[in-house]
C-alpha cells in the first residue's frame, strides 16, 4: 500500500497556511480554513482529510459544524482535545459576533428586530434558557442578561428573579425571550399563564412587558404580535 503523503510533503503551493498568505482566506475551501484550525493531522489521516471529515458528518454545512461540543468532536471523529475545543471555541465566537449589538443602543419597534439580536443565541441551543432584553423610555437595548437555564422541554419564568433584574437595570421596558428546541414555537399552557403573571408584576413597578417571544430553530412566536399583550 503506498504510503500517504503529510500536507508538509505537499506542493508548497497547495498547502492550506501557504495558500492562506499567497492569496488570502477567501481563496481556500472551507475544507482548507478548517485544516488550518485543526493544525496538524494523525496516523494516516492529515488534517485535510479530518477536516473533510468532519464536514461530510454535518451534512457540509458550517452551521451544523460550529453547533457541536468538543465532546461531540472527540467522539465523533476521534479528534484530541485540544483540536475539538479550538473547533468548539470558535463556533462559541461566532454566536456571539452574530449575537452582538453594536456601540450605538439600539431602539427596538418590532418583533422581527429583537428576534434578530437573541435569535442567534437560542436558535439552536439544545435546551430551553429565559433572556432578557433591558430597555429605556425610548426603546434603547440597555443590556441582555439570561434569567434562568432548564431542560430540554421547560424552563422557569421566575417573575420575581425577572422583576428584580430589571429593576436593578432601571429598565423602563422589558422583552422577554425564551426558546423551544423541539422546533414547535407555539406557546404552552405554562407559557400563557407564566406570561400574564409576569406581566401584571411589572405592571405594578411601573416597567411595561412589550413582547414575550419564543424562538425556535427555524421560526418565533411573538406574544405582542398575537394580540396576547
Amino acid at each position: 500500500m503506498e504510503k500517504k503523503l503529510t500536507i508538509k510533503q505537499w506542493e508548497k503551493s497547495e498547502r492550506p497556511r501557504e495558500k492562506f498568505i499567497e492569496k488570502g482566506a477567501e481563496g481556500l475551501t472551507n475544507t482548507e480554513l478548517i485544516a488550518i484550525i485543526i493544525g496538524s493531522g494523525r496516523k494516516n489521516r492529515n488534517a485535510i482529510d479530518i477536516a473533510r471529515e468532519l464536514l461530510g458528518c454535518c451534512g457540509n454545512s458550517l452551521r451544523s459544524l460550529w453547533q457541536k461540543s468538543y465532546e461531540d468532536h472527540m467522539w465523533e471523529h476521534g479528534i484530541g482535545e485540544t483540536k475539538a475545543i479550538s473547533l468548539a471555541a470558535i463556533g462559541e465566537l461566532i454566536k456571539r459576533t452574530n449575537s452582538e449589538t453594536p456601540d450605538r443602543k439600539e431602539r427596538i419597534f418590532s418583533a422581527t428586530q429583537a428576534v434578530e439580536i437573541m435569535e442567534p443565541l437560542l436558535k439552536d441551543l439544545k435546551h430551553e434558557e429565559c433572556w432578557i432584553l433591558h430597555l429605556n423610555s425610548g426603546n434603547k437595548v440597555l443590556a441582555k442578561e439570561k434569567i434562568t437555564s432548564g431542560g430540554v422541554n421547560s424552563t422557569i419564568l421566575d417573575a420575581k428573579l425577572i422583576v428584580k433584574s430589571a429593576m436593578s437595570k432601571l429598565a423602563c421596558a422589558i422583552i422577554l425571550f425564551h426558546n423551544h428546541p423541539g422546533g414547535d414555537a407555539s406557546p404552552s399552557t405554562a407559557d400563557m399563564t407564566q406570561t400574564k403573571k409576569l406581566h401584571e408584576a411589572l405592571r405594578s413597578c411601573d416597567i411595561k412587558l412589550l413582547d414575550h417571544i419564543i424562538i425556535t430553530p427555524d421560526s418565533y412566536y411573538s406574544f405582542a404580535n398575537m394580540g396576547h399583550l
